[in-house]
């Protein structure tokens, strides 16, 4: 196995192997390409945590108004209800060091069964597998580089407002991301339907 991929990975993915089972290939998530992934986040951040900080700062008495000097009660309000939104807005600004912690603790590897996604960003291990038909019909995102992204499910979940949210699930920021496609193990029967 990779020297570079913590041994605490490398214990979960043996662990998960069914007896007879080969791991053909094996890697990390580029931390560049998830931080790269969440810039629109980072990028709507900024101003979100501005003007959070600026409407908490004169809500809470930065103009000095008579409303905000002698109401405590309305300056409680005001900390709490910005302070959610300060949070929020940080949340946002902190969304590429995530991004880039979470790719350092993540795992994919094809076996010769079956392809395998290993995240363990803080205690909660997360373990996702993928075979037959959803590799078989595997969606590939290609940069020129030749780095992408190989898509095999897409989760859904419920948005504001009652909208659906996708995610989509698979490896992520991989090099030469063909060459790890030709490597999914797929059946012959799975194949002949797909062809």
């Amino acid at each position: 196995m990779a020297k570079s991929i913590p041994s605490s990975l490398q214990a979960l993915l043996a662990r998960e192997l069914a007896r007879g089972e080969r791991v053909v290939w094996l890697a990390q998530p580029a931390p560049v390409a998830r931080v790269l992934a969440s810039a629109s986040t980072f990028l709507v951040g900024i101003p979100f945590l501005a003007f959070a900080l600026f409407w908490t700062w004169a809500a809470t008495g930065g103009f000095a108004s008579p409303w905000t000097a002698y109401s405590i009660v309305f300056t409680r309000f005001a900390y709490l209800w910005g302070g959610m939104f300060i949070v929020s807005g940080a949340a946002m600004l902190l969304s590429p060091v995530w991004a880039w912690w979470v790719a350092r603790r993540t795992l994919y590897a094809v076996t010769d069964r079956r392809a395998i996604v290993i995240e363990m960003p803080l205690r909660q291990v997360t373990i996702r597998t993928f075979a037959g038909e959803q590799l078989a019909t595997a969606t590939r995102r290609e940069n020129p580089s030749g780095r992408g992204d190989l898509i095999f499910d897409r989760e859904a979940s419920n948005g504001r407002r009652g909208q659906t949210v996708y995610r989509d699930i698979g490896f992520f920021g991989i090099e030469d991301v063909t060459a790890v496609q030709a490597l999914l193990p797929m059946e012959a029967s799975v194949l002949r339907a797909v062809l």
